[in-house]
């Protein structure tokens, strides 16, 4: 089952985790979500969007962003867990812009 983690950081930023939450890894890989409104003027290909809260979100998955474990576990706090579909699309349209450069 996939379900990925949504988290907030400390300034109220929200990050989807797209890396395995229990990982041994030593970073962790997040993409930034906004709602829907403050993604105007990015270009449709680059957005994911999902629901959640009763509200539509945004991943721009294109900005991947990596973060040390120790300053993860500090600094961000886990919201929620995404619907299963929702963490499968993000994961997917991830994938195929870096395989196939969409």
């Amino acid at each position: 089952m996939t379900e990925l983690r949504l988290l907030e950081n400390q300034e109220g930023e929200k990050f989807v985790e797209v890396s395995y939450a229990r990982s041994n890894l030593s970073r962790s890989f997040l993409v930034p979500v906004v709602p829907t409104g403050d993604a105007s003027g990015t270009h449709p290909a680059e957005i994911m969007k999902f629901r959640w809260g009763g509200n539509e979100w945004v991943a721009l998955y294109l900005l991947l962003f990596n973060v040390p474990r120790p300053l993860f576990e500090r600094d961000f706090s886990p919201a929620v867990t995404l619907a299963e579909t929702d963490s499968i699309n993000i994961l997917n349209y991830l994938l195929d812009t870096l395989a196939y450069g969409r």
